[in-house]
């Protein structure tokens, strides 16, 4: 018999507790890297700033992915490397509360051995911004 999953956390201040050591730990899987990662851009774009991608934007929103379907699959959720994301599917389009991320902001820094860069999860519900978590 499998155990009952808890309810998902209700309310923005929970949700909020909730992806603060997530991030965290996305945080610090992104530090841990970043001394291995290096080379050009990987994305279409004007400029090297536009076209940088690591391993780790990917990672970390591959991560978080999993842990927002794993914690309320009613959740929608957007990563700013959706393109590529193998579980941007599996999110509901239509969604009231959806989370909204930016795996590694500042990747051409990151990618450079860089300080500046960041990880920027927001939380909207029908449409209103109503949280913001930055890990610098």
């Amino acid at each position: 018999m499998t155990p009952a999953a808890p309810p998902p956390p209700r309310g923005l201040p929970a949700l909020v507790e909730y992806y603060l050591p997530l991030l965290v730990t996305a945080g610090d899987y992104a530090r841990a890297l970043q001394p291995a990662v290096a080379g050009p851009g990987a994305k279409a774009g004007p400029n090297a700033w536009v076209q940088a991608l690591t391993d780790a934007d990917q990672g970390v929103q591959a991560f978080l992915e999993v842990a927002t379907r794993a914690v309320d699959p009613a959740l929608g959720f957007y990563g700013e490397e959706q393109a590529t994301s193998r579980n941007a599917r599996y999110f509901p389009a239509d969604a009231e509360r959806c989370v909204w991320l930016d795996p590694i902001n500042g990747t051409f820094l990151y990618q450079n051995q860089r300080h500046g860069w960041d990880i920027i999860l927001g939380i909207s519900e029908r449409g209103e911004l109503g949280a913001a978590i930055s890990y610098m």
